[in-house]
């Protein structure tokens, strides 16, 4: 399985736990089909990932970890300043207790 393959053709969804703040805060990749089982989140700098090939549970190694954690990481920053850029282009007032 190449996982690296697997996880960069899931769509991955945001939100914001911070009813205060707008800004995401929290990604969150999932997929389930016959083959693969994939649900990974990345919230307040913690991973949480779990992966399935078939029935047979996937170890994932330190690298795969690593990448994992760098590429939702990303993900999560990107989607933070487009939001941001948003609400300023708009005129939007929104409080950004990010920093």
């Amino acid at each position: 399985m190449n996982l690296i393959n697997l996880i960069h053709s899931i769509q991955p969804s945001f939100s914001s736990s911070n009813f205060c703040n707008s800004l995401p805060d929290e990604v969150e990749l999932s997929l389930q089909n016959d083959n693969h089982f994939v649900y990974i989140t990345f919230k307040d700098e913690i991973l949480e990932a779990e992966v399935w090939y078939g029935k047979e549970e996937y170890d994932l190694s330190d690298d795969e970890i690593d990448y994992i954690y760098n590429y939702v990481e990303e993900l999560l920053r990107e989607e933070v300043e487009e939001t941001r850029t948003y609400y300023i282009k708009n005129n939007y007032n929104f409080q950004d207790f990010s920093y």
